[in-house]
């Protein structure tokens, strides 16, 4: 995984864990902490804000003092450390330390990243916004149609290199977009099903030594009361998952555009559709 991927990685798990911090899930919130490498601040300030706030002060206090190895001068570990020493000493009153306070530098740290990592779009335009709106397309049904010969020879041809057992493939304008009948990640963040990454991962290997522009859709489930459009750090930490196994020998990571669907955009609809919506839909054109 490049420095770039791992940073974008960390940041889009800290804006997933302090939004579950917010909403009152901070055992929650560690669990998505401690699946990230030791070495990413963004990660270590969070998991210290969250220990803090549940008076976990020698844990906070690990954390802030591992941010300063890697950023001696980090002034939010500085003054967690000092904070905590003086609370230590007597010479404070505890008082809660802000998780919310996390949300500017994640999603500054995550915007920097995504411009590292999202380099051109199918457009020709470069990306540098993690919340991109994927282009609108009809959504798909549970039972959709079967893939439709293109006109475009290179069009028709790809699609049936890119067909395979347990995946869709539909023709939308002069592109194809792979949907995969599954759903591939566990619900509530980027982790993969075994089945999922292992499906993704076969499915990649239709796209070596292939000439093609790929963005990657990542795919949400909307919650009752949740934002109804503009896309999610869950989809697009999914999107960002999805490229790093699928990048490979003649597709380089930065060949690959990720972004978040619109929360209308979902592949599938129906009763039974929220697991199969934990999902990417690559989008493939020739190159």
């Amino acid at each position: 995984m490049t420095a770039a991927l791992t940073e974008l990685t960390a940041a889009l798990a800290a804006a997933e864990a302090a939004a579950l911090a917010r909403a009152g899930k901070p055992a929650e919130a560690l669990t998505v902490l401690a699946a990230q490498a030791d070495d990413q601040p963004v990660v270590l300030d969070l998991q210290a804000r969250v220990h803090a706030q549940l008076g976990d002060l020698a844990a906070a206090d690990r954390a802030w003092k591992r941010v300063l190895e890697l950023r001696p001068e980090d002034p939010a570990a500085l003054a967690g450390c000092a904070l905590i020493a003086e609370i230590s000493e007597g010479r404070r009153r505890r008082k809660p330390v802000p998780v919310l306070a996390l949300g500017g530098a994640a999603a500054a740290v995550l915007v920097v990243a995504a411009a590292v990592v999202l380099p051109i779009g199918l457009s020709g335009q470069a990306e540098v916004t993690p919340m991109a709106t994927a282009t609108s397309s009809p959504p798909v049904s549970s039972t959709p149609a079967p893939p439709t010969a293109a006109t475009d020879p290179r069009l028709a041809g790809l699609a049936e290199t890119l067909a395979a057992p347990g995946t869709q493939v539909h023709r939308a304008g002069r592109e194809l977009r792979i949907v995969f009948a599954d759903g591939l990640f566990q619900p509530g963040g980027n982790r993969f099903t075994a089945a999922g990454r292992r499906a993704l991962a076969e499915w990649a290997q239709r796209l070596r030594g292939t000439a093609v522009r790929v963005t990657v859709l990542g795919h949400g489930v909307a919650l009752p009361g949740g934002p109804a459009s503009g896309g999610s750090t869950v989809a697009l930490g999914r999107a960002s998952a999805a490229a790093a196994v699928l990048a490979g020998p003649g597709l380089p990571l930065s060949a690959i555009t990720v972004a978040t669907a619109e929360q209308t955009e979902a592949p599938f609809h129906g009763p039974e559709a929220a697991a199969r919506n934990r999902t990417v839909v690559v989008v493939v054109a020739p190159g």
